[in-house]
């Protein structure tokens, strides 16, 4: 049964970082709350997704496009 909480979340919207040599990734995602593989630490959620490798880089790819759209 799912949680009231939880919703269906877009994974091709998911962003995350490395914290750390840990294994464990921060959630950059704007709806964390809902998501069933977020958990919550402090004032942000840790992911816990089995493709968070996939989404870091995600985020890195997109940084570097930022980046070089800048300069």
């Amino acid at each position: 049964m799912k949680n009231s909480f939880e919703w269906e979340i877009d994974t091709q919207m998911c962003r995350a970082k490395h914290i750390g040599p840990t294994g464990f990734a921060e959630c950059l995602t704007d709806n964390a709350i809902g998501c069933k593989y977020s958990l919550p630490f402090g004032y942000s959620f840790l992911c816990k997704h089995p493709q968070r490798e996939k989404y870091i880089k995600n985020t890195m790819k997109d940084k570097k496009k930022v980046i070089f759209l800048q300069k």
